[in-house]
């Protein structure tokens, strides 16, 4: 796995939703999409990942570049999980 920060971005938000929650509160949406710069870190990343395990001794090492950063979305899938839907993820 790679993980790398993101650079500000313009097009990358948080808006409030139309939809609300049981609490009747806006739900936030987020608006993210990896640019350019992104791409190109995760792949440098996941190339050196893949070099540190076959140094190991790894004989099969499989890699795959997320479409976006884990590192940002992974809790928000969490938050997601019932009883508490409280975000919208969108791009």
């Amino acid at each position: 796995m790679a993980l790398c920060e993101d650079l500000p971005s313009e097009t990358n938000r948080v808006e409030l939703s139309t939809t609300l929650d049981d609490a009747g509160l806006a739900i936030p949406k987020i608006i993210y999409k990896s640019d350019e710069n992104v791409k190109t870190m995760m792949t440098w990343q996941a190339a050196r990942a893949e070099e540190s395990f076959r140094a190991a001794g790894a004989l099969i090492v499989e890699s795959g570049i997320s479409p976006s950063n884990a590192h940002l979305l992974v809790p928000l899938a969490w938050a997601m999980t019932p009883p508490r839907r409280s975000w919208i993820v969108g791009a």
